[in-house]
């Protein structure tokens, strides 16, 4: 019951970190002058045709999250904040797309967390260690297990998604 519990708020937050992010305009806090963009993005996406709304839709609320982690509100660290969009924008997809129910999206985020540790445990999941490729490259591999398993797929399919995912990033490095 517990670990539905915090299962329930790390996706809540998530959730939560897209809507509050594709709300939000201006220019970010810091020293930098750079301006959000996320809703910008969003709101194109709904002009766009096929494959190319689906991209910008997701990207839209990847940034939407990752805009408010560099603004100092709470994000996910999954697997870092170096990569804070990136599963959050799935869990997005999983539940208003796709609908997945509430066990649906507790099971996948638990295949996403057993691909972070494999990841942290046999090599590193922080850009610090294996540069800005490996970090994004273990959150791809986390969301791929979590969509796959959330959507019903076996333990070797989950894996194999995984794999992909990260295999796609190594030659970047």
């Amino acid at each position: 019951k517990e670990i539905f519990a915090h299962l329930d708020l790390i996706l809540k937050t998530m959730e939560n970190g897209v809507n509050q992010g594709l709300r939000e305009e201006g220019i970010l806090p810091g020293p930098f002058e750079m301006h959000r963009k996320a809703k910008r993005i969003y709101l194109r996406s709904k002009k766009a045709k096929g494959g190319d709304r689906f991209i910008e839709e997701v990207s839209s609320y990847a940034l939407a999250v990752s805009e408010g982690n560099a603004a100092g509100r709470l994000a996910v660290t999954a697997p870092s904040l170096g990569s804070a969009g990136t599963m959050p924008a799935i869990v997005y997809v999983m539940k208003n797309r796709l609908k997945l129910s509430r066990d649906a999206m507790r099971k996948g985020i638990l295949a996403a967390g057993l691909v972070g540790f494999l990841c942290k445990n046999n090599a590193a999941i922080a850009g610090a260690e294996v540069g800005c490729q490996g970090e994004i490259g273990v959150a791809s591999a986390m969301a791929a297990a979590m969509l796959a398993y959330a959507t019903g797929a076996s333990l070797e399919a989950t894996e194999t998604a995984a794999t992909i995912a990260l295999e796609h990033h190594l030659g970047m490095s």
